[in-house]
């Protein structure tokens, strides 16, 4: 019988683990794979490692019916309450920016909003 070969998420989520190298915590029950991503990258922007624990079947459904598909993000204990922090602040809207402000991409050019154009 053939051994089945690590896939890669396995190995990310181990070194996470190890580098966490305390008990983790849930600060947040996203919907599905891609909102869990979005959250998991905003609490890493903020400097505050993450993982992800959850239902497989989000990998090939991406959206979560009665808690199947629910992903789970996990942060070291000594982080839980900036962690919580910050998601009550983001969910309050205080990293919104306002309609009016004026976006520019990478190279210079300016960027409208769509909303703007359909009027």
């Amino acid at each position: 019988m053939k051994s089945r070969q690590p896939r890669l998420k396995d190995e990310v989520w181990r070194s996470t683990l190890a580098r966490m190298d305390q008990e983790l915590r849930c600060v947040f029950v996203a919907n599905g794979e891609i909102h869990a991503q979005q959250v998991r990258a905003f609490l890493e922007a903020s400097g505050i490692q993450a993982a992800e624990r959850g239902e497989s079947l989000r990998n090939t459904h991406g959206l979560t019916l009665d808690g199947i598909g629910a992903v789970e993000i996990l942060v070291a204990d000594a982080d839980v309450d900036r962690a919580r922090s910050l998601l009550a602040s983001a969910e309050a809207g205080a990293f919104r920016l306002p309609d009016d402000v004026e976006i520019t991409s990478a190279d210079g050019a300016d960027v409208r909003n769509t909303r703007d154009h359909d009027a």
